[in-house]
């Protein structure tokens, strides 16, 4: 616990210290950062226990043999105790998964209506020869770029 109460995680710490990198390689259309996170492990313990300790059990379960149990027994409840808050470049057909999860709250940010930031994904000369000739595809990549940069 930190000096908020709030759960920290170690890992999460350091991948929102570190400055923003996507999970995934830039060359695939799928990416993901981590913006924020709250709870934990031990927070979805707490929630299937009703803030009791795993002692109370005869098994005297550790952590992750108790996390174990609570998914093999299709006992999911507890881990909507945990938010992550991630922001996801994907084309529209990935996107519309989380779009239609009662359990995600979506925030769309379209390239039709609003200017892309530095996040967006430029496209690969190759990935443009094989819809245009390769003087418009440079020139294509340049206009990019250039928009990108203002």
């Amino acid at each position: 616990m930190a000096l908020t109460k709030r759960f920290v995680s170690q890992y999460g710490e350091e991948l929102l210290k570190k400055a923003p990198t996507y999970f995934y390689p830039e060359d695939t259309d799928h990416r993901i950062l981590l913006v924020d996170y709250m709870g934990g492990d031990p927070v979805v313990a707490r929630v299937a226990i009703a803030g009791h300790n795993t002692s109370i059990f005869p098994e005297n379960p550790n952590l992750g043999d108790f996390l174990s149990h609570l998914v093999a027994k299709g006992i999911y409840e507890p881990f909507k105790s945990v938010q992550l808050k991630v922001r996801i470049g994907a084309p529209i057909s990935t996107a519309l998964v989380f779009v239609y999860e009662p359990t995600c709250s979506v925030n769309e940010y379209s390239a039709r209506y609003s200017v892309l930031s530095d996040s967006s994904k430029l496209p690969k000369k190759e990935e443009l020869l094989e819809q245009f000739s390769e003087e418009r595809a440079i020139g294509v990549i340049d206009l990019l770029e250039k928009l990108r940069n203002n």
